[in-house]
């Protein structure tokens, strides 16, 4: 066969090593890798994310946002009992392989009024252990979580810290790319409870994953017909869009056949054989970090007279 790459620019393969372990956690997960290699790459950037599953965007949450607890949550007025939790409602930890290096995000308690706060309960819902998320009070403001014989107190201007740390374990990977979420429920007697959600990402590999599907979804069409292929399933490990991809095509000894591509959207292209044989498309992806794909996806289409 031919070996044809839209805009090829030589890199280094990937190492054998780690193709083979990539390689076997995605048959094991049973993700397809018939017909996969690390071939020469190139990059063709994306120049608008397209969004996919998960969406994470409602888990980002902007700096300096903050709930307000206290009476009413009407604000400080300087006698009444008033908290602010920062981010107030979501904190995502990203993604995680099991025994990899853990997440560490972390919550902030500010006191904005006068009155010292007490707080009393800080806590995971149940889901945590299945995710693998746990309070780290070694690494928190003080050494013990906060109960009704040993409270927290918050004094204006000395804000406090709770961080939790994600350790994905099995069952979240089993669940990529679809989040872990647990809750997390801050409590006092003078704030009432305050509930925030933390997420994060099991992931089953530590590169991203190619993926092609095919349209017509058939794997044998006449001379004269257009196929296209799509990586836009393809994801990083974090469960993101990929941000780049490489596309080749393999096709019989004598073909003139090239992948074209429409403007502004990589992930597509479209095959139109030259001839009577069999093709090979293979893709390539990168993820916003620029990390490659340990494997390609590959499918085959096969031409015949009609």
């Amino acid at each position: 066969m031919n070996d044809q790459r839209s805009r090829g620019v030589s890199e280094s393969d990937t190492s054998w090593s780690r193709s083979r372990l990539c390689a076997a956690i995605l048959a094991a997960v049973a993700i397809s890798a018939a017909s996969r290699g690390c071939g020469e790459a190139h990059r063709i950037n994306q120049p608008e994310a397209v969004q996919l599953q998960p969406d994470v965007s409602g888990l980002d949450v902007a700096a300096g946002e903050a709930a307000r607890l206290g009476p009413e949550s009407d604000g400080a007025d300087g006698a009444s009992p008033c908290l602010t939790l920062s981010p107030p409602e979501k904190l995502f930890l990203g993604a995680d392989v099991p025994g990899g290096k853990a997440k560490i995000a972390e919550v902030t308690l500010s006191n904005c009024g006068d009155a010292p706060v007490v707080i009393t309960g800080a806590a995971l819902s149940s889901e945590a252990t299945v995710a693998g998320f746990i309070l780290d009070w070694t690494a928190s403001s003080l050494p013990a979580p906060p109960t009704i014989v040993n409270p927290w107190t918050v004094v204006h201007g000395q804000p406090l810290r709770v961080v939790v740390k994600f350790e994905a374990t099995l069952a979240a990977a089993l669940m990529w790319p679809t989040p872990m979420t647990a809750q997390l429920t801050i409590s006092g007697p003078s704030i009432g409870s305050h509930s925030l959600t933390v997420a994060g990402i099991g992931a089953i590999v530590t590169c991203p994953v190619a993926q092609i599907t095919v349209e017509p979804p058939v794997d044998q069409v006449t001379l004269g017909t257009t196929v296209k292929f799509s990586g836009a399933t393809s994801l990083g490990y974090d469960g993101r869009p990929a941000a780049a991809y490489e596309w080749t095509l393999k096709q019989p000894v004598g073909g003139t056949a090239q992948l074209s591509m429409q403007a502004g959207i990589p992930q597509v292209v479209s095959l139109e054989p030259s001839q009577l044989g069999l093709y090979e498309v293979l893709l390539h992806v990168w993820d916003s970090t620029g990390a490659r794909s340990c494997s390609a996806d590959s499918k085959y289409v096969n031409v015949v007279a009609e």
